[in-house]
């Protein structure tokens, strides 16, 4: 039966692990608070006369993590090595990030120690800890794919023609192969509509990228259900790339993923999120449509594991 496991690695690469096999002793279904469970602030408006209250917006609050458990070793010399181990690790001052694994579940979160470790005093035999974590993005991630890529362009095939094969030694076709060579002729797909799932329990930001195989004049994405739309008011040539990061905190508009291009976004663009469920796109640009190739990158966000 699978084990619930959690590993906890900070900036520089060094990692424990919390679970019922580890030195580190713990009950993941008991001994840990705050893998599922996370609040939610409700902002209401209310007027004179109103009787209760207008919802505006709900914001999830940033999450704590506790766990608690036993060092599992008698040895009191061998106790002390684990205990400053465990304080190396988990130091506040590194970011860190808590990996949950349990049968093929494998979700991450970006995390903080909130303070060192604290120990409680030794039973008959072994010693037990508590360690706090703060997540300011509450959200998990999914481990192993940390984002998914979907490419807004393609083409259409519109006529194929056989061709018999040829056979060499005799320096003519064979009649004797009866297979066929299609060459397809196709058409690139204009104004297609391309629709993008987002499997999470929120909303979030995305990676747009805009490359062109050749000139591209204002390039642009539209959320064909909203009506929002992301513009950049530039040429771009054969090979260029811009690259668009929607993300709250994170927002960036770079050409060849160095030049800052932030100010050539149309005053009318949104910096689209991916809503939960299917969404709409569709790219255009002013020229050059056919030759740009439209690239979108997210990681869908959970509430729990």
């Amino acid at each position: 039966m699978p084990t619930q496991r959690l590993i906890y690695t900070n900036e520089n690469g060094e990692s424990v692990e919390f679970s019922p096999f580890s030195v580190y002793a713990s009950n993941i279904a008991t001994d840990v608070v705050g893998l599922g469970d996370v609040s939610a602030q409700i902002n209401t408006v209310s007027t004179i006369g109103q009787d209760g209250s207008t919802w505006v917006s709900t914001v999830i609050q940033s999450r704590d993590i506790t766990i608690k458990g036993f060092i599992k070793t008698r040895d009191f010399g061998l106790q002390g090595g684990y205990r400053r181990r465990l304080n190396h690790v988990l130091n506040p001052k590194f970011k860190g990030t808590l990996t949950y694994i349990f049968g093929d579940i494998s979700r991450k979160i970006s995390c903080y120690a909130e303070k060192a470790p604290t120990y409680g005093s030794e039973n008959r035999y072994y010693k037990k800890f508590t360690v706090d974590l703060v997540c300011p993005d509450p959200y998990w991630y999914d481990a192993e794919s940390e984002t998914e890529s979907s490419a807004l362009s393609g083409w259409e095939d519109t006529l194929v023609f056989p061709l018999p094969a040829y056979d060499e030694e005799l320096d003519h076709e064979s009649p004797e192969a009866n297979q066929e060579w299609p060459i397809v002729f196709g058409a690139r797909l204009a104004n297609a509509i391309y629709t993008l799932k987002n499997e999470g329990d929120a909303e979030g930001g995305m990676t747009i990228i805009f490359s062109a195989s050749s000139t591209v004049r204002n390039p642009k994405i539209l959320n064909v259900e909203s009506g929002e739309y992301f513009r950049v008011l530039w040429t771009l040539n054969a090979g260029d790339t811009i690259t668009v990061n929607t993300t709250y905190g994170e927002k960036k508009v770079l050409l060849n993923d160095t030049t800052n291009i932030f100010r050539y976004v149309d005053s009318g663009s949104t910096f689209l999120q991916m809503s939960v469920g299917d969404n709409l796109f569709q790219v255009s640009s002013d020229d050059g449509a056919y030759s740009l190739d439209v690239y979108i990158e997210f990681a869908s966000r959970y509430l729990g594991v």
